[in-house]
């Protein structure tokens, strides 16, 4: 049976029964409240930022939530012009990027997650910037990424049930 088609429509993914799986950051003051914590997980390339969405949710200058809806993982890419000079190749990892998050789905939690590139990719490498190449080894990398700060996220719950049960060892 073939995988269900997902399409993007008013800045988040969707299924063909309009269930939402994920929604973009859109303003400045989101993505500051994502990046004002320090990055879960890092490779050669890529950072990624994480906030809770009950931490993040602050209230915007107009008195608006940042994050209305609360249930679904929010994702925004940050791509300065010094690592990725081209447009298209900024346009290429970008879609990248978010096709990752999309693959992710339900296993992405419902926090807020942003994806800076913090590294250009080598020219002479990756001479096309729409290169197979080029998207192979960005969607490896990226999901090295997630694959990490999923693992560090699932640490930290572990560490705080530990914690909360007073570290005591469970006892059959």
């Amino acid at each position: 049976m073939p995988a269900p088609l997902l399409h993007f429509w008013g800045g988040c993914l969707v299924t063909p029964g309009n269930r939402r799986l994920m929604l973009r950051l859109r303003n400045r003051s989101q993505f500051q409240a994502v990046m004002a914590s320090a990055p879960v997980a890092k490779t050669e390339h890529f950072a990624l930022h994480r906030a809770p969405l009950s931490r993040a949710n602050a209230r915007s200058q107009d008195g608006r939530a940042l994050f209305p809806v609360v249930d679904q993982a929010w994702v925004g890419v940050v791509q300065p012009k010094r690592c990725a000079k081209r447009a298209v190749t900024r346009n290429t990892l970008r879609r990248q990027i978010y096709a990752v998050a999309a693959d992710l789905g339900e296993n992405l939690p419902a926090d807020a997650w942003v994806v800076r590139l913090k590294a250009p990719f080598s020219r002479q490498q990756f001479i096309s910037s729409t290169s197979v190449a080029l998207k192979q080894a960005a969607r490896e990398e990226l999901g090295q990424l997630f694959s990490r700060g999923l693992e560090r996220l699932q640490q930290k719950d572990q560490a705080g049930r530990e914690a909360d049960t007073g570290g005591a060892a469970h006892v059959a």
